[in-house]
């Protein structure tokens, strides 16, 4: 196949939600880098990757909108991810929401297979269509440190006994998505607590991961 047979076939895979097609593509060499790895990931790392974002979204489809190749090898490729968020991506539960995230893929293939694939989107954009919030925050200033935090409230409108703040620290990112998602559960655990099993009345937990 030629550099935009390759490129038709890549996208094609993704949209038949085929990750094995889509491994097969590369050559030995190949890599692929996005805003989410930076750093490039390969083999059974991208086979991963494809997966998470194929079970969060399971009507992914990517829609071309330009094609064409700027030099020996190379295609340039505008396009539109659209797709509803109905199952959990990386931690993130579904949200039910439609995305339409516009992106470009610069595919460098070769007579072996694709030797790399570097995706430009934005990830805020993604977030802001899943409805998530999207802070932007200095890590330290000064004296300070900022973190995430996340906050329920049961309705309970009585004075509280026992007020409750916990403070993690984690070591990195992934540390911190493994910390966000338990979070959550345990949330959502102390939510479905009866009223009448709780010893004061619950108002507030507040926890914080900081890296």
């Amino acid at each position: 196949m030629n550099a935009m047979q390759q490129a038709d076939a890549y996208f094609n895979a993704w949209n038949a939600h085929d990750t094995d097609a889509i491994i097969a593509l590369f050559s030995d060499r190949g890599s692929y880098a996005d805003p989410n790895v930076p750093g490039g990931i390969s083999g059974p790392h991208l086979a991963g990757y494809v997966h998470a974002i194929v079970a969060g979204f399971s009507d992914l489809e990517f829609e071309i909108a330009k094609k064409f190749e700027c030099g020996s090898g190379e295609i340039v490729a505008e396009w539109l991810m659209k797709g509803t968020h109905d199952g959990e991506m990386n931690g993130l539960p579904p949200t039910g929401r439609t995305i339409a995230l516009p992106g470009i893929d610069v595919i460098e293939a070769g007579a072996d297979g694709i030797d790399s694939v570097r995706g430009y989107f934005s990830n805020g954009t993604m977030m802001e269509q899943l409805d998530c919030q999207v802070l932007v925050q200095p890590k330290r200033f000064g004296p300070v440190s900022s973190g995430n935090s996340a906050y329920t409230s049961t309705g309970n409108t009585a004075k509280p006994g026992v007020l409750g703040v916990t403070q993690i620290q984690v070591s990195s990112p992934e540390k911190r998505e493994e910390m966000s998602a338990l979070t959550r559960a345990i949330i959502q655990e102390i939510c479905q607590i009866p009223a009448s099993s709780q010893s004061t009345p619950l108002c507030r937990r507040t926890v914080t991961a900081r890296r």
